[in-house]
């Protein structure tokens, strides 16, 4: 389950948003973990519109010690 991370680790200090978690989800499949990490970086407006801007950060980790595992694709 996605888990949300706590904002009382930058309370008291000036910070950038876009350099902390937003959300933090991980799931197993086939001995392979994938970790998805969310940062807000904003809204900005684009032709006059609000637009929400964000950064993801996946880490794909093989738990299996006997079996290669390749990323074919990206997109």
């Amino acid at each position: 389950y996605p888990r949300r991370v706590s904002m009382n680790v930058v309370k008291g200090r000036k910070s950038i948003p876009s350099l902390f978690p937003f959300l933090v989800n991980s799931k197993i499949t086939k001995d392979v973990e994938v970790m998805v990490t969310t940062f807000y970086l904003g809204n900005k407006c684009y032709d006059g519109k609000p637009k929400h801007t964000w950064r993801l950060f996946i880490r794909l980790n093989n738990l299996s010690r006997n079996t290669a595992v390749i990323l074919r694709d990206r997109y």
